[in-house]
């Protein structure tokens, strides 16, 4: 036994001993990764992936992209990277995910390359830390790859914007660190050229980057200069000046001041959130967070985390004492070891921008946590080391088992996002209080037919808040699917007496009174409607419908507009074709007319309606 224990460590310090190279590290992360996230090349895309991709008219042409976002939006490159992906492969959620299971892959290399760059600091020259720097950022860069709350940035294709910042975040502290390590004054001035260039495209990523410009002077005090006498800092008071004027500048440019401290409604519990009463629940979260990285049970796609009104509330400032006592460990570490008190400054930094006064409708988000899990392996990892007295033997030990159990918990994750259903019956089973959980629920049975099961979850919501706006549009839609038109009416003319702007109860109602023959009520709604859709996908029929109601109208210009704008956001909107054709029609243009006829039986060839006015606009061309 004990010859048996001698082997495997003899082994084991002889692994330990070699440098492993690049081409082999990436191997293991790209192989582990296919082992666990392969699973999730056949998910489907789902919530806000469907409103800001599949409807997302921008997204479906380059040059429409750069109009829309151009670098005036901070999530400017993750839309480019959306555009990228249809221009090559449409729609199909396989690349989309495919693409941000890449992103995650580099981002876990780039936490390996980061982690050895940075242990070769000189602050490290003459510790342990320099001697094991390669297994120790392997071991960071496999708790980044494996830990299961990962799964919801990458499986949830429109949080590529997460992906994306974190790639430049650990891209602008790579190279920085190089920039300190090179020894050719040029190489320097170069890699800190590329240092700007990448804080850049972060700002162009997510909010998040907002943060770097902290977290890089925090890392430039604890590792470069490692100094913290306060009274030296004056020097770079200009520095910082510049820095958060362009900031400003950005922000201000991104968005109106005065709607960043709107109040937010929560969907996943109907209550309205301001600032203070997010902060205080922000208090609450940050905890949750801390649980969620050390031990992720019961993970969750939508949490039900109800808002805390007080900071008096017992768990709001048990929450706050608990962060507190974190935060003076954080500064009574900082001597004996600065990994863990910038570990811990990471945590806190990196969420800085999602939990503080500016309300965010989801309190809470697992994807939040995607760039500071790199804070989080950094605490965990240098712990455990320390603990061992810096046996790297000991600590690979220790971390086999854990990252065996991140495994298992990641697989089991990425399994349950295989489809919308399962995941929101996943969500429901845990938080059954959620009431966009059960909404959501029910908007995907009904696209699946199953309308009455659909209906009981929907009526269970309005049971618990009768004023749950979204629940009675989607009883409405159930209606209006089984042609109860009156009772279609009654759910959505209740959605407006909640939510007296919402688009689409005012363009079904308008809808239904066109398909009643009440044309005036019909466009009144209907025009009502206009003011306040969006341009995205879903709403192509909306403009089909006004446009049909202005045509009948005698109104062919504004008729045409309609259906032109229905054509911009769904190119192959049969409706929309058609309709377009009998407008040219009504001109006398029978050629461009039979054009558009045409078009629609190629995308449906059964369409009868197309079949008709084709051969009415043929006999009338023989005519003339």
């Amino acid at each position: 036994m004990g010859q048996s224990r001698t082997i495997k460590t003899s082994f084991l310090t002889k692994l330990l001993s070699k440098k492993p190279s690049s081409f082999v590290v990436m191997g293991i992360f790209v192989v582990l990764t296919i082992a666990l996230y392969a699973v999730s090349l056949s998910h489907e895309f789902v919530l806000d992936s469907i409103q800001h991709i599949v409807n997302n008219v921008f997204v479906r042409d380059l040059n429409q992209t750069i109009q829309k976002y151009g670098f005036k939006n901070p999530r400017f490159l993750g839309y480019l990277s959306f555009a990228l992906n249809y221009e090559l492969v449409k729609l199909d959620p396989f690349f989309f995910q495919l693409t941000n299971i890449l992103i995650h892959i580099a981002n876990a290399f780039l936490v390996w390359k980061l982690g050895s760059a940075f242990l070769s600091l000189p602050l490290f020259e003459k510790t342990k830390f320099k001697q094991d720097k390669n297994w120790l950022a392997l071991l960071l860069a496999l708790l980044f790859l494996l830990h299961p709350l990962q799964t919801q940035a990458v499986n949830y294709i429109i949080q590529r914007f997460v992906l994306l910042v974190t790639f430049f975040y650990l891209l602008t502290f790579y190279l920085f660190t190089l920039s300190f390590l090179a020894k050719d004054k040029a190489i320097r001035n170069r890699l800190l050229i590329a240092t700007a260039l990448s804080i850049m495209m972060a700002f162009f990523s997510k909010e998040t980057a907002y943060t770097l410009p902290l977290m890089l002077g925090i890392y430039y005090l604890f590792f470069i200069v490692f100094d913290l006498d306060f009274r030296k800092l004056i020097k770079y008071v200009p520095i910082v000046g510049v820095v958060l004027g362009v900031m400003w500048l950005l922000f201000d440019k991104a968005y109106d001041i005065a709607t960043v401290f709107k109040p937010q409604l929560s969907p996943a519990t109907g209550v309205w959130l301001n600032s203070s009463t997010y902060l205080f629940t922000q208090f609450r979260v940050l905890v949750k967070y801390i649980q969620l990285l050390i031990l992720p049970y019961s993970q969750n796609f939508d949490y039900y985390f109800p808002p805390s009104q007080s900071l008096f509330e017992p768990l709001v400032l048990l929450s706050l004492i608990v962060l507190l006592l974190i935060i003076s460990l954080a500064y009574f570490l900082y001597k004996q070891n600065r990994l863990l008190t910038f570990g811990i400054a990471w945590f806190f930094i990196s969420l800085l921008v999602t939990s503080s006064i500016i309300p965010i409708s989801d309190v809470i988000v697992e994807h939040r946590l995607y760039l500071t899990m790199f804070g989080f392996a950094l605490t965990l990892v240098f712990s455990v080391y320390a603990l061992v007295r810096e046996n790297m033997e000991k600590t690979m030990i220790i971390f086999v088992p854990i990252l065996l159990l991140y495994s298992g918990l990641t697989l089991h994750r990425n399994y349950i996002w295989r489809s919308d259903i399962s995941l929101w019956q996943d969500v429901i089973k845990k938080a059954p209080q959620n009431l966009r959980a059960y909404n959501s629920l029910a908007t995907s049975l009904i696209e699946d037919g199953k309308l009455n099961e659909a209906k009981s979850y929907l009526e269970d919501i309005i049971t618990r808040n009768p004023k749950y706006v979204y629940g009675y549009n989607n009883l409405g839609t159930i209606a209006e699917k089984q042609s109860k038109l009156d009772e279609a009416l009654m759910y959505y003319q209740k959605t407006l007496a909640i939510d007296s702007d919402n688009a689409m109860a005012l363009h079904n109602i308008g809808s239904i009174y066109f398909k009643q023959g009440n044309s005036t009520e019909a466009a009144k709604y209907l025009d009502k409607a206009e003011q306040f859709i969006g341009n995205n996908k879903a709403n192509a029929n909306v403009y089909v419908n006004i446009g049909v109601a202005k045509f009948n109208e005698g109104n062919y210009e504004a008729a045409y507009q309609s259906f032109k704008t229905a054509l911009e956001l769904e190119p192959e909107n049969t409706k929309a074709l058609n309709n377009m054709g009998i407008v040219y029609a009504q001109k006398g243009d029978l050629n461009t007319a039979i054009a558009y006829f045409e078009k629609v039986l190629k995308l449906d060839p059964k369409n009868r309606d197309a079949q008709n006015n084709l051969q009415r606009a043929l006999k009338l061309k023989e005519g003339n």
